[in-house]
């Protein structure tokens, strides 16, 4: 008996618990056109067209994406048990596309997205059941001829990913059930085409004509003197992502077509990368940064005086120093100190000598110039010093002082004189 009540028990809880998560959900329909558009929720791939779909209570993100429409994304809070209809219509965007031509034929893997040069709901240029035959009715994706990172994708789960290499009026087959092997055959229909519209689609057929990226980056001017700024000007053509980088900075998300002012600290190349469905172009412009610095420094006259006598100097020449430093953020000159770019100063050279005797010297001024972009430049200019440094002669008396009054009639020996006195 007590076995029993177990085995009818246990069943009756499962049912009680589906029944229970089952309440959890949140039911909406979501009802697109054109129909072959795709719905991503929260950036999972939830299938084409018009279904309904069974989430968790709560906020959750619709996005829907058809090649050759502007795309709509929705934010929707969604209560449990049925939700409101959200209903989509695509409005057609872009011009016509012109050749040359590459196509892409996808066979095994119908029901995936399929996702050009990008892994993100945006790079969606269609599903596998639009371009994987070619009978009567054809289901083709026309792509620029080139190398394109092809990824297919259903919910969170990555089909298969890899490069697929288009020659102008060539069809290669994308086998994903055997492998992924890719099969290369001519395709003369491409050479025929002149322009094709971005989408287009029957009862079974599609046709979808992907617009290939272009990219174009400028420096004006192309060389610049240390400090100095040169403007970046770019364009792209069906980007959804640009940016341009360098060895020292990087910017990201950059609009189709703009301007920056930028100044870079040495040679620098700039690199452009334009990524849409359509491929990924590069381009990339150089700035030459002249760091060289052109620095000069002169003094005249060339040869000063300098003459000493006790503690008092009675001669002491100047001499004028020159300099100019272009393109230096720093300069100093020794042993003034720091100073402008460009000047000029008296000086008046000093003996390093300190004992009596006659000096001859050289002084020497150091002109030391530097900028932000690691240029330096030493100049040196010198002045020949001739100098006479002498202390009073010791006499009887005090050094340089009146000696005592003495009649001169009576001594005429020690007759003094100012004429006689040697200091």
């Amino acid at each position: 008996m007590h076995t029993r009540t177990r085995i009818f028990v246990l069943p009756a809880l499962l049912l009680c618990a589906s029944v229970a998560s089952l309440a959890q959900q949140a039911k909406v329909r979501v009802e697109v056109a054109p129909p072959q558009a795709y719905v991503f929720v929260d950036g999972q791939a939830m299938g084409e067209g018009s279904h309904t779909l069974a989430l968790t209570p709560g906020e959750h993100h619709f996005a829907i994406y058809n090649y050759g429409y502007a795309p709509q994304v929705h934010a929707l809070t969604l209560k449990e048990g049925s939700n409101l209809p959200l209903k989509v219509r695509l409005e057609k965007t872009g011009e016509d596309v012109a050749g040359p031509w590459g196509r892409i034929q996808i066979e095994g893997a119908p029901r995936a997205v399929v996702l050009l040069n990008g892994k993100t709901p945006e790079y969606m240029v269609g599903h596998g059941d639009e371009f994987d035959h070619n009978f009567l009715w054809k289901q083709q994706l026309i792509v620029p001829p080139g190398t394109h990172q092809l990824t297919l994708m259903e919910k969170d789960k990555e089909v298969w990913s890899g490069p697929v290499t288009v020659a102008a009026n060539q069809r290669v087959i994308v086998d994903v059930a055997h492998g992924s092997k890719q099969t290369v055959k001519p395709w003369s229909a491409g050479a025929e085409i002149k322009s094709l519209p971005r989408f287009k689609a029957g009862i079974a057929s599609a046709t979808v004509a992907v617009a290939p990226v272009s990219s174009s980056l400028n420096a004006a001017p192309g060389q610049v003197n240390c400090g100095q700024s040169t403007q970046l000007a770019w364009t792209s053509k069906e980007a959804l992502h640009t940016s341009i980088t360098s060895d020292s900075e990087t910017l990201n998300e950059l609009p189709a077509t703009g301007e920056r002012s930028v100044q870079p600290a040495h040679t620098t190349t700039y690199n452009m990368q334009a990524a849409g469905p359509g491929g990924i172009a590069k381009s990339n412009a150089t700035v030459d940064v002249n760091n060289a610095i052109q620095s000069s420094l002169a003094v005249t006259p060339g040869e000063v005086r300098y003459r000493r006598i006790g503690d008092k100097v009675v001669e002491q020449g100047s001499a004028n120093l020159q300099w100019s430093a272009a393109n230096a953020d720093s300069v100093t000159l020794e042993p003034v100190g720091t100073v402008t770019p460009a000047g000029q100063q008296t000086v008046q050279p000093a003996p390093q000598q300190s004992k009596e005797g006659t000096v001859d010297e050289t002084q020497t001024y150091t002109l030391t110039a530097k900028n932000n972009c690691g240029g330096t430049e030493t100049r040196t200019a010198t002045v020949h010093l001739t100098a006479q440094s002498r202390l009073c002669r010791k006499s009887p008396w005090a050094a340089c002082s009146s000696p005592p009054a003495i009649p001169i009639s009576t001594t005429p020996q020690l007759a003094w004189s100012a004429a006689s006195r040697k200091c």
